[in-house]
């Protein structure tokens, strides 16, 4: 039996992308593009900068929102993001829908 090493213990990956388990709330192509990326160390949101080993994002171009009290309809954030940027779970992810799609 051979004896572990401290390198043994290290993982073999900085961050692991996670299939998001099913939501009745999504749709089936929302479910498709939503992935939850997990890290190593912890990493900085793009949206609101907090750091942590958890974030979730969108396979497409999204923005990040926060939900207001009292409001129910959401609205997209100012900023863009591109496909893979890391956001916390304090924002909901609003994926670019192209005109006329």
């Amino acid at each position: 039996m051979s004896k572990k090493r401290k390198s043994d213990k290290v993982p073999l990956f900085d961050v692991q992308i996670i299939e998001p388990a099913s939501n009745p709330m999504f749709e089936e192509w929302q479910h498709a593009i939503t992935k939850f990326l997990i890290y190593t160390k912890p990493v900085a949101c793009a949206h609101c900068g907090k750091k942590r080993k958890r974030h979730w994002t969108q396979l497409r171009f999204f923005s990040a929102t926060d939900m207001e009290p009292g409001k129910f309809k959401l609205e997209p954030g100012e900023t863009v993001y591109p496909p893979l940027t890391p956001v916390c779970a304090d924002h909901l992810l609003l994926p670019e829908i192209p005109d006329g799609a």
